[in-house]
Protein backbone atom coordinates (compact mmCIF):
# COMPACT_ATOMS: atom_id res chain seq x y z
CA UNK A 1 0.00 0.00 0.00
CA UNK A 2 2.80 2.53 1.01
CA UNK A 3 4.20 1.70 -2.32
CA UNK A 4 1.14 2.55 -4.73
CA UNK A 5 0.56 5.64 -1.90
CA UNK A 6 4.10 6.46 -3.18
CA UNK A 7 3.67 5.88 -6.99
CA UNK A 8 0.49 8.24 -6.66
CA UNK A 9 2.10 10.86 -5.09
CA UNK A 10 4.74 10.59 -7.39
CA UNK A 11 2.27 10.92 -10.82
CA UNK A 12 0.82 13.68 -9.17
CA UNK A 13 3.88 15.77 -8.60
CA UNK A 14 4.66 15.08 -12.10
CA UNK A 15 1.25 16.29 -13.14
CA UNK A 16 1.69 19.45 -11.20
CA UNK A 17 5.07 19.99 -12.25
CA UNK A 18 3.86 19.46 -15.99
CA UNK A 19 1.08 22.23 -15.42
CA UNK A 20 3.62 24.33 -14.23
CA UNK A 21 6.02 23.86 -17.00
CA UNK A 22 3.30 24.46 -19.22
CA UNK A 23 1.51 27.50 -17.20
CA UNK A 24 5.32 29.13 -17.83
CA UNK A 25 5.47 27.99 -21.20
CA UNK A 26 2.13 30.22 -22.07
CA UNK A 27 3.11 32.99 -20.22
CA UNK A 28 6.04 32.99 -22.49
CA UNK A 29 4.64 32.80 -25.90
CA UNK A 30 4.70 35.89 -27.69
CA UNK A 31 1.23 34.99 -29.00
CA UNK A 32 -2.11 35.01 -27.48
CA UNK A 33 -3.15 31.54 -26.44
CA UNK A 34 -7.16 31.01 -25.59
CA UNK A 35 -8.44 26.99 -24.76
CA UNK A 36 -11.69 26.40 -25.10
CA UNK A 37 -13.85 24.01 -23.88
CA UNK A 38 -16.51 21.42 -25.53
CA UNK A 39 -19.13 24.09 -24.98
CA UNK A 40 -17.55 27.05 -26.69
CA UNK A 41 -15.99 28.85 -23.01
CA UNK A 42 -12.76 30.16 -22.16
CA UNK A 43 -11.21 27.69 -19.97
CA UNK A 44 -7.48 29.02 -19.80
CA UNK A 45 -6.08 32.20 -21.80
CA UNK A 46 -2.31 33.47 -21.24
CA UNK A 47 -1.30 37.01 -20.59
CA UNK A 48 -1.02 38.05 -24.22
CA UNK A 49 -4.76 36.84 -25.41
CA UNK A 50 -5.64 39.25 -22.39
CA UNK A 51 -3.77 42.46 -23.43
CA UNK A 52 -5.35 41.63 -26.80
CA UNK A 53 -9.06 40.61 -26.43
CA UNK A 54 -9.18 42.48 -22.52
CA UNK A 55 -10.87 40.96 -19.21
CA UNK A 56 -12.60 39.16 -18.49
CA UNK A 57 -11.71 35.78 -20.63
CA UNK A 58 -11.53 32.72 -18.31
CA UNK A 59 -15.60 31.43 -18.17
CA UNK A 60 -16.88 33.49 -21.17
CA UNK A 61 -18.47 32.02 -23.74
CA UNK A 62 -16.12 32.60 -27.05
CA UNK A 63 -18.83 34.05 -29.04
CA UNK A 64 -19.31 36.86 -26.32
CA UNK A 65 -15.41 37.68 -26.48
CA UNK A 66 -15.70 38.02 -30.37
CA UNK A 67 -19.01 40.29 -30.37
CA UNK A 68 -16.94 42.52 -27.25
CA UNK A 69 -13.15 42.68 -28.83
CA UNK A 70 -13.68 42.14 -32.45
CA UNK A 71 -14.52 44.48 -35.21
CA UNK A 72 -14.01 43.70 -38.44
CA UNK A 73 -13.07 40.02 -39.92
CA UNK A 74 -11.88 39.99 -43.91
CA UNK A 75 -13.66 38.22 -45.80
CA UNK A 76 -12.02 34.73 -46.56
CA UNK A 77 -8.98 35.29 -44.64
CA UNK A 78 -7.79 34.74 -40.73
CA UNK A 79 -6.93 38.27 -40.75
CA UNK A 80 -9.38 40.24 -38.10
CA UNK A 81 -9.30 43.69 -36.81
CA UNK A 82 -9.92 44.46 -33.19
CA UNK A 83 -12.10 47.41 -32.18
CA UNK A 84 -8.75 49.32 -31.02
CA UNK A 85 -7.66 49.37 -34.58
CA UNK A 86 -4.95 46.39 -34.09
CA UNK A 87 -4.72 43.69 -36.96
CA UNK A 88 -4.80 39.74 -35.67
CA UNK A 89 -4.06 36.66 -36.88
CA UNK A 90 -6.43 34.02 -36.06
CA UNK A 91 -5.77 30.31 -35.97
CA UNK A 92 -8.11 27.37 -34.61
CA UNK A 93 -6.93 24.25 -33.54
CA UNK A 94 -8.78 20.86 -31.94
CA UNK A 95 -8.02 19.47 -29.21
CA UNK A 96 -7.17 16.20 -30.35
CA UNK A 97 -9.40 13.29 -28.42
CA UNK A 98 -10.59 16.05 -26.06
CA UNK A 99 -13.61 18.42 -26.93
CA UNK A 100 -12.40 21.88 -27.10
CA UNK A 101 -10.09 24.19 -29.41
CA UNK A 102 -6.89 26.23 -28.87
CA UNK A 103 -7.10 29.12 -30.47
CA UNK A 104 -3.66 31.83 -31.40
CA UNK A 105 -3.89 34.83 -31.91
CA UNK A 106 -0.42 36.89 -33.41
CA UNK A 107 -0.85 40.64 -33.52
CA UNK A 108 0.49 41.38 -36.99
CA UNK A 109 -0.55 45.43 -36.96
CA UNK A 110 2.87 46.48 -36.94
CA UNK A 111 3.77 43.82 -40.09
CA UNK A 112 0.85 45.23 -41.95
CA UNK A 113 2.03 48.77 -41.09
CA UNK A 114 5.28 47.67 -42.35
CA UNK A 115 3.54 45.65 -45.72
CA UNK A 116 1.95 49.07 -46.62
CA UNK A 117 4.70 51.44 -46.47
CA UNK A 118 6.59 48.65 -48.40
CA UNK A 119 3.58 49.23 -50.96
CA UNK A 120 3.61 52.77 -50.83
CA UNK A 121 7.25 52.50 -51.97
CA UNK A 122 6.91 50.52 -54.43
CA UNK A 123 4.15 52.91 -55.63
CA UNK A 124 6.56 55.82 -55.46
CA UNK A 125 8.75 54.06 -57.54
CA UNK A 126 6.78 53.40 -60.12
CA UNK A 127 5.02 57.00 -59.92
CA UNK A 128 9.03 58.21 -60.19
CA UNK A 129 9.32 56.21 -63.22
CA UNK A 130 6.34 56.66 -65.16
CA UNK A 131 6.58 60.30 -64.59
CA UNK A 132 10.52 60.24 -66.03
CA UNK A 133 8.48 58.99 -69.10
CA UNK A 134 5.72 61.40 -69.53
CA UNK A 135 8.40 64.60 -68.21
CA UNK A 136 9.36 65.53 -71.91
CA UNK A 137 5.66 64.43 -72.98
CA UNK A 138 4.57 67.70 -71.04
CA UNK A 139 6.42 70.26 -72.55
CA UNK A 140 4.76 70.13 -75.50
CA UNK A 141 0.95 70.47 -74.55
CA UNK A 142 2.92 73.19 -71.93
CA UNK A 143 4.75 74.74 -74.58
CA UNK A 144 1.37 75.01 -76.56
CA UNK A 145 -0.29 76.67 -73.74
CA UNK A 146 2.16 78.98 -73.19
CA UNK A 147 1.88 79.96 -77.32
CA UNK A 148 -1.49 80.59 -77.04
CA UNK A 149 -1.64 82.65 -74.32
CA UNK A 150 1.40 84.63 -75.68
CA UNK A 151 -1.21 85.16 -78.88
CA UNK A 152 -3.93 86.20 -76.78
CA UNK A 153 -2.03 89.21 -75.56
CA UNK A 154 -2.21 90.55 -79.24
CA UNK A 155 -4.85 93.29 -79.99
CA UNK A 156 -5.67 92.25 -83.54
CA UNK A 157 -7.26 88.92 -82.80
CA UNK A 158 -10.44 88.85 -83.78
CA UNK A 159 -13.26 87.18 -80.96
CA UNK A 160 -13.58 83.83 -82.72
CA UNK A 161 -9.50 83.30 -83.09
CA UNK A 162 -9.41 84.45 -79.37
CA UNK A 163 -11.90 82.42 -77.99
CA UNK A 164 -10.69 79.44 -79.76
CA UNK A 165 -7.47 80.01 -78.06
CA UNK A 166 -8.21 80.59 -74.93
CA UNK A 167 -10.42 76.90 -75.33
CA UNK A 168 -7.08 75.14 -76.24
CA UNK A 169 -5.33 76.52 -73.71
CA UNK A 170 -8.16 75.65 -71.11
CA UNK A 171 -8.90 71.89 -72.62
CA UNK A 172 -4.87 71.53 -72.45
CA UNK A 173 -4.37 72.54 -68.69
CA UNK A 174 -7.43 71.28 -67.61
CA UNK A 175 -6.33 67.68 -68.76
CA UNK A 176 -2.85 68.28 -67.62
CA UNK A 177 -4.18 69.45 -63.88
CA UNK A 178 -6.32 65.82 -64.19
CA UNK A 179 -3.60 63.84 -64.58
CA UNK A 180 -1.44 65.36 -61.90
CA UNK A 181 -4.18 64.66 -59.45
CA UNK A 182 -4.46 61.07 -60.70
CA UNK A 183 -0.86 60.47 -60.66
CA UNK A 184 -1.34 61.87 -56.64
CA UNK A 185 -3.86 59.12 -55.50
CA UNK A 186 -1.99 56.65 -57.44
CA UNK A 187 0.49 57.25 -54.91
CA UNK A 188 -1.37 57.30 -51.92
CA UNK A 189 -2.90 54.02 -52.73
CA UNK A 190 -6.25 54.89 -53.91
CA UNK A 191 -7.78 54.43 -57.37
CA UNK A 192 -7.90 57.64 -60.08
CA UNK A 193 -11.29 58.67 -61.90
CA UNK A 194 -12.65 56.57 -64.20
CA UNK A 195 -11.44 58.55 -67.13
CA UNK A 196 -8.22 57.91 -69.09
CA UNK A 197 -6.19 60.82 -70.38
CA UNK A 198 -3.97 59.78 -73.61
CA UNK A 199 -0.88 61.88 -74.27
CA UNK A 200 -1.97 61.29 -77.89
CA UNK A 201 -5.10 63.19 -76.96
CA UNK A 202 -3.35 66.19 -75.02
CA UNK A 203 -0.56 66.08 -78.14
CA UNK A 204 -3.58 66.41 -80.63
CA UNK A 205 -4.66 69.29 -79.07
CA UNK A 206 -1.66 71.78 -80.00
Amino acid sequence: MSTARSERLQQRTEKECLADRLERLLAALPAGVVVLDGDGIVHDANPVAVSLLGEPLPGQPWRDIVARAFAVAETGATNCQLRDGRIVDVQLNSLGNEPGQIILLTDITEDRRIQEQLNRHQRLTSMGEVAAKLAHQFRTPLASALLYSSHLMQSELDNETRERFSERIYTGLHQLDKLVNDMLVFTRGGQSGGDRISVNTLLDEQ
